[in-house]
This record gives structure tokens, sequence and C-alpha cells, in this order.
């Protein structure tokens, strides 16, 4: 219901990035317009409980948030890239979740990444999504040895083992 307003808001935020970028990064409303946009992403994205696409928003916004106007640059360049490859696979993600119905956070992870890398912040594990608790103090079933006396009953129990696993 809130996909085709949220590419949308996506395109014109990309769209703003695109125009600060051709007047040579001095166009400082375009910028501030795509801001706000990336803002107005992460607030919909948490609102429609997203929080894997909300976090890449949010991270977004924190980078585009550091450029200024006039600022050029390696490491600008770099920046830019990320940025807008970014806007790119958020919409291909929404997409993605709308087709197959089904989250699948670890997608984002090496983009999130990317964006943390910029911000020199430590990268988020494969795992940071994965919500299993392992109870430390849970006591492992007892098992009894199996004893094998020759190598016809050895293949038998590797067979058996086989099927199982």
């Amino acid at each position: 219901m809130v996909r085709n307003e949220l590419v949308a808001t996506i395109e014109t935020a990309a769209g703003d990035l695109e125009k600060f970028v051709e007047s040579g990064q001095e166009d400082g409303p375009s910028l501030q317009l795509c801001i706000d946009g990336v803002k107005q992403i992460f607030g919909t994205l948490k609102l429609i409980q997203l929080p894997e696409a909300a976090l890449l928003s949010e991270e977004l916004f924190s980078v585009t948030n550091e450029i200024s106007p006039g600022n050029n640059g390696a490491k600008f360049e770099s920046k830019l890239e990320v940025i807008s490859s970014t806007f790119f696979v958020l919409s291909r993600y929404l997409e993605y979740v709308l087709q197959v119905e089904k989250r699948t956070p670890v997608l984002l992870i090496p983009h999130i990444n990317a964006l943390r890398k910029l911000k020199q912040e430590p990268p988020y594990p494969e795992c940071h999504f994965s919500s299993i608790q392992l109870d430390n103090n849970m006591a492992l079933p007892a098992v009894d040895p199996i004893v094998v006396t020759d190598k016809k009953e050895l293949r038998v129990y590797i067979r058996r083992a086989r099927h199982m696993y």
C-alpha cells in the first residue's frame, strides 16, 4: 500500500542527489532535499516495520548528512558512489520483499557495512539480524556410546547416519 509512495520518495531523493552532483556540488538546496527524502524514507520504513531496510536507510541518512557542498576529493567521490548504489539496492530490496513476501535481511548487510565503512565504524556481522537465543545453561541429552565389534555392524551404523544427516 505504501510501496509506490516509498519508491517515489527513493527515486526523488536519488534524483536530488544527482542534481547536486551535476551542479558541481554547489547546489545546497538539492542536497538538503535529498537528506530530507532519506529521513522520510527512514521514518516510513521504521513505521512499516522493516528493521533491516530502516537500518540501511538510517546509515544512508548519516552518511548523506556528512556531505557538504563544495567538498571534492576521492573520498567524496566514493561516498557519492556508495550512496547512489544504496538508493538502487533499497528500492530493489523493497521490490524483492513484495514479490517473495519474505524478508531476507542478510542481503542488506554488505551495503550497510559499506556505509559504516565510510563513517569508519565497525561492520555488522552477517548474523546481526538473527534472533536465535542460545542458553549456555542448557544441558545436552545423554547419548550412549556406540560400540562396534565388526565391519558389518559399522556399515549399518554409517548407512543409518548417512540417511539421517
